[in-house]
């Protein structure tokens, strides 16, 4: 596949522009040119443009031998690499949710008793680990830390960096905890009750 989820940019602007994230429409395509439009995959609204170009272009550039001899339909070949709620969420969307969401409650919040950065990711760390034990959870990866959440530095886009889908259900269980402690009723911040409530606007 020429067009895949790894492909998603992980800064603002980067010299080679972002081929596609999606094997099943050109979302994420970033134009190299004035005449070549743009797909932000960001872009989550009932129209947005990736949306007119589902099943348009195929994400490879020689046929899979796997399709060679299945009956499919011949303009939708690519829809027999199907998608499942797990892996898109679990092992998709939610490490970008959680990393972005502990990396805005860092920059934002002020309820830490520590100021610096990585004192604030220890700090989740250890709440973590109180969590879990709370809860009789058992953590599968114990560390929110700048390397599991992909963060080096202010300008990297966050995201998860875990390969079973578990880690995603314990951290979003914790996230909720977290939110219910430090964020609901407890701030006016705009981008942490969008981590909560979702978009309020």
């Amino acid at each position: 596949m020429k067009r895949t989820h790894s492909h998603v940019p992980r800064a603002g602007s980067s010299k080679k522009p972002c081929r596609g994230i999606c094997w099943m429409c050109d979302a994420g395509l970033e134009g190299r040119n004035a005449d070549e439009q743009s797909h932000p995959y960001e872009d989550t609204s009932v129209n947005a443009s990736w949306t007119t170009t589902l099943g348009s272009t195929l994400p490879w550039d020689s046929e899979p031998v796997l399709l060679s001899h299945l009956p499919l339909d011949q303009n939708a070949k690519q829809s027999f690499f199907m998608t499942d709620i797990w892996h898109n969420f679990h092992l998709g969307l939610c490490k970008h949710w959680i990393g972005s969401s502990i990396v805005c409650a860092i920059e934002r919040l002020d309820c830490f008793p520590v100021a610096a950065v990585d004192a604030r990711f220890q700090w989740f760390t250890d709440d973590f680990a109180e969590f879990c034990q709370q809860n009789n959870i058992h953590p599968y990866l114990k560390e929110i830390s700048r390397e599991t959440m992909s963060f080096p530095q202010a300008k990297s886009c966050p995201v998860g960096r875990w390969s079973k889908g578990v880690v995603a259900s314990q951290f979003m269980r914790y996230l909720e905890n977290f939110c219910d402690r430090f964020v609901t009723n407890q701030t006016d911040d705009q981008v942490m009750l969008t981590v909560v409530f979702g978009n309020i606007t």
